[in-house]
């Protein structure tokens, strides 16, 4: 992930990638600053903490990672190479940090679970969404090189596959 620093006085960031005002400040005395977030923001992180996360990131290992050596050590050890991270510093004495990452293809929020285990076989009775249900779930619990692609097609789809108990 590329870090670039942006200088705190210009009291703007832009999305790079759509162009967006991501945050924007007055530094008028009592004003909030203004976050907003286009489609490409994965995270926005304050000195204080998590202020956003997209459920593209582990919210957890991410804020585990921050405790122990700092947000900026954090992000930049998630894994997205073509991702750009905005940083921006007060000026001491404080030195408050902000941290906007932005991915450049649009984070999708949508959700789609599958429920394992999915029906076994096929009947006459059953919908073409249950169909498709046991399809997918069946290529989910085949071979390992199999289901390595499937998980590079989950994370492209935003598909996560979920263990549920059996109704048995």
């Amino acid at each position: 992930m590329e870090f670039i620093e942006v200088d705190y006085d210009k009291g703007q960031i832009d999305c790079p990638f759509c162009g967006k005002t991501t945050y924007e400040t007055s530094f008028k005395d009592g004003e909030e600053p203004t976050l907003t977030k286009c489609s490409h923001v994965l995270l926005i992180a304050t000195a204080e903490g998590l202020e956003y996360c997209s459920r593209k990131v582990s919210k957890k290992q991410l804020q585990e990672k921050a405790n122990e050596e700092g947000w900026e050590a954090a992000i930049k050890q998630l894994d997205y190479p073509k991702a750009v991270c905005v940083a921006s510093y007060v000026p001491a004495p404080s030195f408050f940090g902000l941290y906007i990452a932005y991915a450049p293809q649009k984070v999708m929020e949508e959700m789609v679970f599958l429920n394992l285990p999915g029906p076994e076989q096929p009947n006459a009775k059953m919908s073409g969404g249950e169909l498709l249900h046991g399809f997918l779930c069946d290529i989910y619990n085949s071979t390992t090189e199999v289901r390595t692609q499937v998980d590079k097609l989950c994370l492209k789809w935003n598909i996560q596959y979920r263990q549920t108990k059996s109704k048995r």
